[in-house]
Order: structure tokens, then C-alpha cells, then sequence
């Protein structure tokens, strides 16, 4: 799906670029990411969450930049912003693809009951600091 489909099935909109909001995303996105490191091995979880969170800020850093947001009213922002990265963010495809599965794992931990092993967790933080990387690269 491209991005003029999400802004066209109302799930996305556009709004005014944001050069300097997006910057601080990703100030905070890379914050997330190396407070989740400091934890990854006491709180596995925690440092899961975190990282995602730390994505899915990346995400809408980019998305920030080029004059777009989820649209609030709307249920699936986090499938809608995975579904955004797909799309528009083509430094390191690999790693924009792996945003999904997190999103999925990190459901799973957020509603239910979810173990994570350390092994998990590092593996995760090593592909959030690609998505932190390929949006920091594309920004102005």
C-alpha cells in the first residue's frame, strides 16, 4: 500500500512539516533505545516496550517531517504507522519489515502474557537502531 492509499482510506492525514518536531523524535526514539539497552537484561519486557516505542517514534518522525500523522480516531495507529514505514522509508527495508513483527510482539506482551529471553530483547534493540538510523538519514 502506498502512502497516498493510507492518506486516501482516511488513515492517514496530512498535516504542516515539522522539521524541528521530528528531530526531537528522534532525539526521544534514541533516549528510549538506550535506556531499553540499560535494561535489557533486568526487565525484559520493559526494554521490549521501550524499543518498540522507540520505533514507532523513529516512524512517526519521518512521518512528521513529510507533513503526515495517524489519524486519531481510528483504531490500528501502530498497524497504520508500520504500514507508513513500508511505504515511504526505503533506507533498510529489512529492518522497516522486522517493525511489524515487534508491533505483534509487543501485543502480546501489552494485553496478554509474554516472556522475552535477553537474546530476544538485544536482537529487537539491534533492529530499533537500524529504524532509528534509516529515518535519522532521510531527515532534513
Amino acid at each position: 500500500m502506498t502512502v497516498d492509499e493510507l492518506v486516501a482510506r482516511g488513515l492517514l492525514e496530512r498535516v504542516e512539516a515539522d522539521s524541528k518536531a521530528a528531530q526531537e523524535l528522534i532525539a526521544t526514539a534514541s533516549t528510549h533505545l538506550l535506556s531499553a539497552r540499560a535494561i535489557a537484561e533486568s526487565d525484559t519486557a520493559g526494554a521490549y516496550q521501550l524499543g518498540y516505542d522507540g520505533a514507532r517514534k523513529a516512524i512517526a518522525a519521518h512521518m512528521t517531517a513529510n507533513g503526515l500523522r495517524v489519524v486519531k480516531k481510528k483504531p490500528g495507529g501502530h498497524e497504520t504507522t508500520g504500514r507508513y514505514a513500508i511505504a515511504a522509508i526505503n533506507d533498510d527495508a529489512e529492518a522497516i519489515k522486522m517493525f511489524e513483527r515487534m508491533r505483534r510482539r509487543r501485543n502480546r506482551s501489552e494485553y496478554g502474557v509474554a516472556h522475552f529471553e535477553v537474546t530476544e530483547v538485544v536482537e529487537a534493540l539491534d533492529i530499533v537502531e537500524r529504524i532509528i538510523g534509516a529515518v535519522a538519514r532521510s531527515l532534513p
